[in-house]
């Protein structure tokens, strides 16, 4: 409200302002506003920013597909992967995509069973299970008679 004009006016201004702000409900009020105001300009600067930013290539080889790998090279799970990894690689053992199980570790391109593990009847089975499996007791494929069990990896009578 101006009162008079001049200095006396831009006096009310100021009173009116600091009459607004002094009641606690104005002033949050005031504060949440310029808070609010902050915080769009923030969301609208970072928008702008990321729509006129290049396009970054996604990671690993940006930009490469299959015929882009060399002769000793295959693509293998969205990449070019060297060949010779897949002998030893338990994930892609002989070839792309070729999963050992636990129990397995790949050998010159083949899942074969790994430390603590012996081929038992086409699957890899704990070596510590031959010492009280009554199926394979002491060994592969040896087993039990009824009425004995397999104590130590020898069939004993119970």
């Amino acid at each position: 409200m101006l009162l008079g004009g001049g200095q006396r006016g831009a006096q009310t201004l100021v009173e009116d302002k600091l009459m607004f702000t002094s009641t606690p409900y104005n002033a949050r009020l005031f504060q949440w506003a310029l808070a609010s105001l902050f915080l769009a300009t923030l969301v609208v600067g970072a928008c702008s920013m990321r729509q006129n930013s290049p396009q970054q290539p996604p990671p690993g080889n940006p930009g490469i597909d299959p015929t882009a790998c060399s002769a000793a090279q295959e693509w293998c799970q969205g990449r070019c992967v060297d060949s010779i990894t897949f002998v030893n690689d338990t994930n892609n053992c002989g070839r792309c995509g070729n999963r050992c199980s636990f129990s397995e570790t790949c050998r010159g391109g083949f899942c074969a069973c790994g430390p603590g593990y012996e081929q038992c009847m086409g699957s890899c089975v704990s070596s510590a299970s031959f010492i009280s499996d009554s199926q394979n007791c002491g060994r592969c494929g040896n087993s039990c008679p009824a009425g004995e069990s397999c104590l130590g990896g020898r069939c004993r009578k119970l």
